[in-house]
């Protein structure tokens, strides 16, 4: 079986009415929703973000929430890795607009006018890493956000931004458990893996530098292929808030399974090779895909494990809590 026709199966035999023509629908549509006209041209070198004067404690006064974390900051980044947080905090507004809570905005920090409001304090921390990584360029009205960058009409790496920043908002802050955008969590860790140094990754995110990330996944595809993932991940976050949504987990799904080609193609060791399958089979649903792709299980096997009720997905989990609370 293809691709394709495995998470088809796995839907249909999860309860979903979704066949493969429907499969075939999603798949087009998304990739002309998806395009982004002359990427080439949108996507900037970043600018080098120069590094003023460190902040002291008494810098603190009035922003005292920011100090735990550029502690943390600090200890793990090198020194010119700060010049994004010391240029933004020395003016950013801080806010606390609880009404946010009700449009599911628990916590935002806005680049174009520097403003970071904390609706609920644990978002506080991811935040603040969104402030730590970015830069707007007034003159030309374009925001570098980590792996994002944006003007006023059009972005493109929101997903992969999304990913990596609660990746280090878990490692750092919650014991290495990603409290949202959990898929593109997982997504970011693959990617990481395809780096020699996963410190690499980190510095090309806190300053901003987006193209020559891209340029470094070249290693493994060509950039239009680079460009097709990177919107892919975009297009398959605004679906991944729904239990079960079909063109979420089909996308999500080949997201993961074109890095794990890629990684393929360049003969990696067994270990790497191991660490990469143990994160996409970090989620039940993923890791019976993954199975069923090569031929680890049959359909009967899947067949038989979601009947006994061994695959739970996130999703499922979510549901599940809900209905407990309620």
């Amino acid at each position: 079986m293809d691709i394709n026709e495995v998470i088809y199966t796995i839907l249909f035999l999860l309860g979903g009415t979704y066949t493969a023509g429907t499969i075939k629908t999603i798949l087009a549509d998304e990739c002309r929703l998806a395009q982004l006209t002359q990427p080439h041209k949108f996507i900037r070198k970043s600018p080098i973000s120069k590094l003023d004067v460190l902040p002291t404690i008494s810098d603190f006064q009035g922003k005292e929430e920011l100090l735990s974390f550029y502690r943390v900051l600090s200890a793990m980044v090198e020194p010119q890795d700060l010049a994004n947080f010391v240029r933004n905090f020395k003016d950013v507004t801080i806010t606390r607009k609880k009404a946010s809570i009700l449009w599911g905005c628990l916590g935002s920090y806005d680049v174009h006018r520097n403003v970071l409001n904390i609706a609920k304090e644990n978002t506080l921390p991811h935040e603040a890493f969104h402030l730590s990584s970015s830069e707007w360029d007034k003159k030309q009205e374009f925001g570098y956000m980590g792996f994002k960058q944006a003007n006023t009409t059009t972005c493109i790496g929101s997903a992969m931004n999304e990913g990596y920043t609660e990746l280090l908002t878990a490692r750092k802050f919650q014991d290495g458990r990603p409290s949202t955008y959990c898929t593109m969590v997982r997504n970011m860790k693959l990617i990481e893996l395809l780096f020699p140094d996963a410190k690499e990754l980190e510095h090309l995110y806190f300053s901003h530098d987006l193209f020559t990330t891209i340029e470094k996944l070249e290693d493994y595809a060509s950039f239009d292929d680079v460009i097709h993932l990177i919107l892919e991940m975009d297009s398959a976050m605004h679906y991944s808030g729904l239990p079960l949504n079909p063109t979420s987990i089909l996308k999500y799904a080949k997201i993961e399974f074109t890095l794990y080609n890629w990684l393929l193609s360049k003969n990696p060791s067994v270990e790497q090779e191991r660490k990469f399958r143990n994160i996409i089979c970090e989620d039940k649903i993923y890791s019976l895909i993954f199975a069923l792709y090569n031929k680890k299980i049959s359909k009967k096997d899947a067949t038989d494990m979601i009947k006994e009720n061994q695959v739970t997905s996130q999703y499922q989990k979510k549901k599940i809590i809900k209905m407990k609370n309620d």
